[in-house]
């Protein structure tokens, strides 16, 4: 009888064992998967990704750069930006802010009547206005690409996606 008790007691502290074991084993795991969970929910509802096309943010951003940026930032001047316009997602850089007065012309940009510094002359032209409460004056770092506040208008702050945060050169060809 003794011998069948030791017996049980064996196995009962083998059980123990293996529980524990598997414990120890699924305590990372189940760790990991939370961070995930945690990381995703932050990625989905504060941040975005948009890999970019073309050169319209050259030399800064390069074609095929994958931008993150940040659903809730403060849009201030200079700041490079994720908008919608024309059903797609772009990248540019903030010039003018509400309440600015802003004009293109003779390849010279002018915010506020004061001349804008640029590494190349600026197509196009855009006839002296103020820009509107809610509303923001967009251009490419590559001026010569007009498909920015030239050729769209003043871009609603409803149509920015975000403000940037940091981008990854993917060298995609």
């Amino acid at each position: 009888m003794e011998a069948n008790n030791e017996v049980k007691k064996k196995k009962k502290k083998s059980k123990k064992k293996s529980k524990k074991s598997l414990r120890r084993w699924l305590w990372p795991i189940e760790k990991l998967l939370v961070f995930i969970v945690i990381l995703a929910a932050v990625f989905t509802f504060e941040f975005s990704a948009h890999l970019t096309e073309g050169g319209s943010m050259y030399p800064y951003l390069q074609d095929t750069t994958l931008v993150l940026y940040y659903r809730h930032g403060k849009i201030v001047r200079n700041l490079v930006v994720a908008y919608k316009s024309d059903n797609k997602i772009r990248v540019g850089r903030v010039i003018g802010v509400p309440g600015d007065k802003v004009s293109v012309e003779a390849g010279k940009c002018y915010i506020n009547d004061v001349e804008q510094e640029s590494f190349y002359r600026i197509r196009g032209s855009v006839k002296e206005h103020i820009i509107g409460a809610d509303q923001y004056f967009i251009l490419n770092d590559y001026r010569i690409d007009t498909n920015d506040s030239r050729t769209f208008g003043d871009i609603n702050a409803s149509a920015i996606e975000g403000t940037y945060f940091c981008s990854f050169h993917t060298g995609v060809i």
